[in-house]
């Protein structure tokens, strides 16, 4: 036998007042806000220099161990001192490189030395594709005709 229309009617809309119930409580005990999730910066663990000696007109790798806590990808800025160029960097702009992937770059340090010059910076900038960002870098100190990293 067949329900009546109006049967069929009541169960339907028990079964949208009961999924509407489902989802009011679901919302109101997330833990997580769905309109206005807070993001976390990345955090750098380390930034590593290899190899640690190196002479001048040299090269040298510099590597960024960093994770985010949202597993949002990750992107590196990179940028030198005192005439330290980047491997990939154009030639109008040799001390800075923008929105790489890669979590290491390729240096290389200058043919002379300035005078005067006794350290040396390599920044690296960590955002996320939600505004997170942090920052570390690593000195390089030159030593007579070696650089002591």
């Amino acid at each position: 036998m067949s329900q009546p229309i109006s049967g069929l009617y009541r169960d339907n809309m028990r079964s949208k007042l009961l999924l509407s119930i489902v989802l009011v409580l679901f919302l109101t005990t997330c833990k997580e806000n769905i309109t206005n999730p807070k993001n976390n910066d990345p955090v750098i663990n380390s930034i590593v220099v290899f190899p640690t000696q190196v002479q001048i007109a040299d090269s040298f790798v510099v590597y960024c161990d960093a994770y985010d806590i949202d597993d949002d990808s990750l992107v590196y800025d990179w940028f030198s001192t005192s005439g330290v160029t980047i491997k990939g960097a154009s030639n109008l702009h040799p001390f800075s490189l923008y929105s790489t992937k890669e979590n290491y770059r390729v240096f290389y340090t200058p043919d002379r030395l300035n005078i005067g010059l006794d350290t040396i910076r390599v920044n690296c900038y960590v955002r996320d594709n939600n505004i997170g960002t942090t920052s570390g870098s690593v000195l390089i100190t030159y030593k007579a005709n070696n650089l002591a990293l």
